[in-house]
């Protein structure tokens, strides 16, 4: 546990339990495991900050589907998580494209930077057909002037 890292994160997430551990050395953790679907299923559904983050670093995000993409994303509550969901997650998924471009057109700002960040990846690794290009940069434009502070950064840097 890192208290100070803690006690600062404990006023911006509702987690039932924060023990504030960095990521890299979640990192650590995570690598002494194969992916594992049903142990990362168990660890999403604790309220705990680490063992979210841990979840999609364990999960086999080659096999996720989109039904359980939506219940991961629905039960997504801070932007760091929302962004390390999709560098390790959502961006690896079958039809991730697809998905990151409903989200980003949904109406809240979860769905959105999930969305956004997933699409963001795919673009950086050459993923996206160009119709999935314009269609991104069209709704970062839009989402460019949010009032949410991780979203405008993110489409900013998508357009």
């Amino acid at each position: 546990m890192n208290g100070v890292a803690s006690a600062a994160m404990r006023h911006t997430a509702d987690y039932r339990v924060n023990f504030g551990v960095e990521l890299p050395r979640l990192q650590d953790i995570a690598a002494e495991y194969r992916p594992n679907d049903e142990l990362a299923q168990a660890l999403w559904k604790e309220q705990v900050r680490e063992c979210r983050i841990l979840a999609t670093m364990i999960v086999d995000a080659t096999r996720m589907q989109a039904d359980m993409a939506d219940e991961w994303v629905a039960g997504i509550n801070t932007a760091e998580l929302a962004q390390t969901a999709s560098i390790n997650t959502f961006q690896h998924m079958p039809d991730a494209a697809r998905k990151a471009l409903e989200w980003v057109a949904a109406d809240d700002d979860i769905h959105q930077l999930c969305g956004l960040c997933t699409a963001y990846h795919l673009k950086r690794r050459g993923m996206l057909t160009p119709r999935e290009q314009e269609e991104l940069s069209d709704q970062a434009q839009t989402l460019s002037a949010s009032s949410n502070m991780a979203i405008r950064r993110v489409a900013n840097n998508v357009s």
